[in-house]
């Protein structure tokens, strides 16, 4: 939870940032018609692209990372012994579980979609009450 916070934060941030620096096409956008909430979605629908980007490479780049990790803890323990990080005497497991669940793989890629989304939203908002004047006066 605390990292979903955080990574929604940081998404505010880089989105509002996109926003200052987007000042004058989203008055040049206003000022030939363009509604406040058309300019909204515009924003909202940067972020869920991102969103939905980056939650199909990380489920995918997970599931490899997953799908291989024995390997590579194998390939680490042949580098240096101490880079063994599963060890069966420990635990009651032979190898380490490499199982993923499509399910719950779906739901975090949602839920990351969303968390995009919420992290644009208030960048959106502010986008979407510049006045056109005021974006085109000192560009």
């Amino acid at each position: 939870g605390v990292i979903s916070l955080v990574a929604i934060f940081l998404i505010l941030c880089i989105f509002y940032m996109i926003v200052v620096e987007k000042t004058r096409d989203i008055g040049i956008l206003k000022s030939v018609g363009g509604s406040a909430g058309g300019v909204a979605a515009v924003f909202l629908s940067y972020g869920a692209a991102i969103g939905a980007v980056g939650s199909v490479m990380g489920v995918t780049l997970g599931a490899i990372f997953v799908h291989f990790i024995n390997d590579i803890q194998d390939w680490l323990a042949r580098l240096h012994p101490e880079l063994r990080v599963w060890k069966a005497d420990v635990y009651s497991f032979e190898s380490i579980p490499n199982v993923v669940k499509t399910q719950d793989a779906a739901v975090i890629a949602v839920i990351a979609v969303i968390a995009a989304i919420v992290g644009a939203l208030v960048p959106a908002l502010i986008a979407a009450r510049k006045h056109p004047v005021e974006s085109l006066r000192y560009e």
